[in-house]
């Protein structure tokens, strides 16, 4: 859990863990389960009646294999 919070990659984890990157993989998937379904059952406030909010496309929005943008 550490070195996925800390966005470590799958081989640094698996090389200092001593498993395999199925492992890791799995690992992973699971704790972004995890946090998703805590996310999901939360909820939460992001801005007040009468204020405009802006959010930044760019954290919605990734591209994928550094390609253009991909909605």
């Amino acid at each position: 859990m550490y070195f996925w919070a800390l966005e470590t990659s799958i081989v640094q984890t698996t090389n200092y863990a001593g498993v395999s990157s199925a492992t890791v993989v799995q690992w992973y998937q699971n704790f972004q389960d995890i946090c998703l379904s805590k996310l999901l059952r939360t909820l939460a406030v992001l801005s007040e009646v009468g204020k405009i909010m802006q959010i930044d496309e760019s954290v919605m929005v990734k591209a994928k294999y550094h390609r253009g943008r991909q909605l």
